[in-house]
């Protein structure tokens, strides 16, 4: 978890050492100063709103549905790459994205069950795909020579309508060695 300042001017660096990252998933909270919260159409209690099953986008707090003064701009940097290429600008690209990252981009038959309603207000995660071939094994990006990886935000919405804490979620694939005389990880 990184606590953000109000205007999301300063990027998130991450450091950790993988051999194949294949995707992150970023989520955005901030902190209740109510017991009630109207978000769009959903009244939540704060006894239900939780940092793993409410995730937060600046967005929620339009009562009228979709406001483009609310958008977020994210781009994920590892190294000199960046991921997409072009930075993801609104909540369809952000929603496709996750779908992309999911697998399920071009399936008829799976999908995320997520409404438009629920990922507006209640439900967004952000998704960065470092695959080079999506659904292929071992395809990820190597991060082990150190290269930092960096979350970069922007919202022209007001401070007090910012979240004020991200988490992100790091998938990777590793071998696992299962014996009698133990357990070994080989990344």
């Amino acid at each position: 978890m990184r606590v953000l300042d109000s205007a999301l001017k300063t990027p998130v660096n991450i450091t950790r050492a993988l051999s194949r990252l294949k995707s992150v998933f970023c989520t955005f909270d901030q902190s209740f100063t109510s017991a009630k919260v109207n978000t769009g159409t959903d009244t939540h209690i704060s006894l239900w709103k939780k940092n793993w099953n409410d995730f937060f986008h600046p967005m929620s707090y339009s009562s009228s549905g979709y406001d483009s003064t609310r958008e977020l701009e994210m781009q994920l940097q590892v190294g000199s790459k960046l991921f997409p290429e072009y930075p993801i600008r609104s909540l369809q690209e952000a929603f496709y994205q996750l779908r992309k990252c999911m697998g399920t981009e071009t399936s008829n038959f799976h999908s995320i069950d997520i409404t438009p309603q629920q990922y507006r207000n209640h439900k967004f995660i952000a998704a960065f795909d470092t695959e080079k071939n999506s659904g292929s094994a071992f395809t990820g990006i190597n991060i082990k020579q150190g290269s930092l990886m960096t979350l970069k935000m922007r919202s022209t919405a007001a401070s007090a309508q910012m979240p004020d804490s991200v988490y992100l979620v790091l998938h990777f694939d590793s071998i696992i060695s299962i014996r009698d005389t133990g357990v070994e990880i080989f990344e």
